[in-house]
């Protein structure tokens, strides 16, 4: 069973680290679905973000509990590109990761999540399930937490 928290930190949902253009991912397609998935949905491009001079996307979305949920895509190069949601919970981060991956990426085994907690004390990332409900995500995102909030 599932100790859920109401702890707040940055996901990151990403290709396989080993296949970084799995998604073929464009800005403008992410901008598309979030519009289309999240009706309400605010994107900003932007441009030259980071050292890397990453092509970036902000985002806010409106969840279906009325929360809204701020996000950056990133796209360091050509088909390769990261959705992070920043402050969001577990069961927040959920519903865009399975959004992500039952209507965006193009096969549902292609994303993989870590978070700023993980990353701090060298853990991520790893693979989101390629099925379940926002729930299962939910818990799924929520174990890692406890895992990685020492």
């Amino acid at each position: 069973m599932t100790t859920w928290t109401d702890r707040r930190t940055t996901f990151v949902f990403t290709p396989p680290s080993d296949d970084a253009r799995a998604w073929a991912f464009e800005l403008n397609a992410l901008a598309a679905h979030l519009k289309r998935e999240f009706p309400g949905a605010w994107t900003k491009p932007e441009e030259q973000l980071g050292p890397g001079h990453a092509n970036g996307l902000s985002f806010e979305i409106r969840l279906p509990d009325g929360t809204w949920l701020r996000g950056l895509a990133t796209q360091v190069r050509a088909d390769s590109g990261a959705v992070s949601v920043m402050d969001a919970t577990a069961r927040e981060a959920a519903v865009l990761a399975v959004s992500l991956r039952d209507n965006f990426v193009p096969a549902s085994n292609l994303i993989e999540f870590y978070s700023d907690l993980g990353v701090e004390i060298g853990r991520g990332p790893y693979p989101l399930p390629a099925q379940g409900s926002v729930e299962e995500i939910a818990a799924v995102l929520q174990e890692h937490l406890h895992t990685v909030d020492v």
